[in-house]
């Protein structure tokens, strides 16, 4: 599925992974995303529930394009998260 895509973003914040789609969108380039969750679960999550884990940075995002793409890609969003 991935083998001709280049991961060009990566994020555990929301905020970020929406804003670099957003980012993307405008500039026409097309991508693919995937999505990973830490689980939520420890060893001890049955015991003491998750206690202290931020629910926000339990799920990474990633965001992908074709290789043809990914320095573009890189460049509108790092300069668009950081400009």
């Amino acid at each position: 599925m991935f083998f001709d895509r280049t991961e060009v973003f990566m994020t555990m914040e929301l905020a970020r992974y929406a804003r670099a789609k957003e980012i993307l969108d405008g500039k026409g380039i097309p991508y693919t995303v995937k999505t990973k969750s830490s689980g939520g679960y420890s060893a001890n999550s049955h015991r003491m529930g998750n206690f202290g884990e931020k629910f926000e940075h339990s799920i990474t995002y990633y965001i992908y394009t074709k290789k043809e793409h990914a320095e573009r890609a890189k460049h509108f969003i790092y300069s668009g998260l950081h400009g």
